[in-house]
C-alpha cells in the first residue's frame, strides 16, 4: 500500500511538471529601462499575447525618424508569418527606440496596434521584452540591452528561455500559434472621407478658424480655434480639439467629428477635415445651398 502511495504521489509530480512549459531566464528584462516600471503583470507569454493585438514574424524594410531628437522610429516591416491576430496588409509600422532593429534581420514581435484618425496611419507598439531575433532561420534571442541611444548602439541578446529547446522557432510558433485566439480584439478606424458617408455617420459637423496651435507629437497638435459655424450636433466645449499637424492657423476648415466618449471628440474618419478651398469644402458648402 506504501508503494502504491509513492507511485501516485510520483505520477503527480510529472504531470505538474509541464516539460513544454516557458520559463524565462533570470536576468530577462526590457532594453527601453524607462518603459519597464509600467508593466503590471508576470512577463510570460500568455500574459504578453492577452495584452497584444498581433504577433508576427517581420523584417524590415525600412526606418524613418519619428520626432527631431531621432530617439524614437518608425520601422516599416514585412510581414512573413502572422502567428496570431488578424491584418489588413502584410506591411506594418512599427515605433519603437531607434537602435532596436537593424536591416537583415528577421525578428517574432508581440504588438499591440494604436489607430487613431488624428494619426496619419496605424502604428503598431511591440512588447519591448519580449523582442526575439531569429537567426538562421531557427534560433532565437532576445534583445536585452541598448549601449547608448542611438542608431548605430551596440545591443545585447540572449537566449530568452531555460530549456534549450524553447529557444528554438520551430517550438515557439507552434506554441503560440496553439494560443492564437488569446490575442486582444480591436477595431481600426475608418479611411472613408466620402461626404455622404461623414454626413451619416458624424456627430458634429462644423467650420473653424484656428487661433493657437501647441504642438503634442509628430502627429498632432493642441488646436484652440472660433467656430466659424455648426452644421449638425453639439459643437466641443471650451473651443480646443486634438488635431492633425497640416492643420494651420491661416485657414478654416470643415471638419467631421464623432462624440467617442461623452464630451470627447475626434474625427469621425482619418482625413475627416478639409480646408476652406478643398473640392470638399466646396461641395458640402454647395450641397447646403441645394
Amino acid at each position: 500500500m506504501f508503494k502504491k502511495i509513492i507511485l501516485v504521489v510520483f505520477v503527480l509530480l510529472l504531470c505538474s511538471c509541464n516539460p513544454s512549459e516557458l520559463k524565462t531566464v533570470d536576468q530577462l528584462g526590457d532594453p527601453i529601462p524607462w518603459v519597464a516600471p509600467h508593466y503590471d503583470f508576470k512577463f510570460t507569454i500568455e500574459n504578453v499575447m492577452e495584452r497584444s493585438t498581433h504577433v508576427a514574424i517581420v523584417e524590415l524594410l525600412d526606418q524613418q525618424p519619428y520626432d527631431e531628437d531621432g530617439m524614437e522610429s518608425i520601422f516599416i516591416f514585412s510581414v512573413k508569418s502572422l502567428l496570431a491576430g488578424k491584418l489588413p496588409s502584410n506591411t506594418i509600422k512599427v515605433l519603437n527606440n531607434s537602435a532596436c532593429y537593424k536591416p537583415d534581420e528577421t525578428y517574432l514581435l508581440f504588438l499591440s496596434v494604436s489607430s487613431f484618425s488624428e494619426w496619419p496611419y496605424d502604428l503598431h507598439i511591440p512588447f519591448t521584452p519580449y523582442t526575439f531575433r531569429i537567426s538562421n532561420g531557427e534560433d532565437i534571442d532576445c534583445l536585452q540591452r541598448i549601449e547608448m541611444p542611438s542608431v548605430n548602439a551596440e545591443r545585447t541578446f540572449v537566449k530568452p528561455f531555460e530549456n534549450p529547446e524553447h529557444n528554438k522557432l520551430s517550438f515557439l510558433k507552434k506554441y503560440i500559434e496553439k494560443r492564437a485566439t488569446s490575442v486582444e480584439k480591436y477595431t481600426l478606424v475608418s479611411e472613408n472621407t466620402d461626404l455622404d458617408y461623414l454626413n451619416k455617420e458624424a456627430d458634429v459637423i462644423l467650420v473653424i478658424h484656428p487661433n493657437k496651435i501647441e504642438y503634442i507629437n509628430p502627429f498632432i497638435n493642441d488646436v484652440w480655434y472660433e467656430m466659424i459655424d455648426c452644421f449638425q450636433g453639439t459643437p466641443p466645449e471650451n473651443n480646443w480639439l486634438m488635431l492633425p499637424t497640416d492643420i494651420y492657423l491661416d485657414n478654416d476648415y470643415l471638419l467631421f467629428l464623432t462624440e467617442s466618449e461623452p464630451k470627447v471628440f475626434s474625427l469621425t474618419s482619418r482625413g475627416s477635415y478639409f480646408p476652406k478651398g478643398s473640392p470638399e469644402y466646396t461641395n458640402f458648402m454647395t450641397g447646403l445651398e441645394d
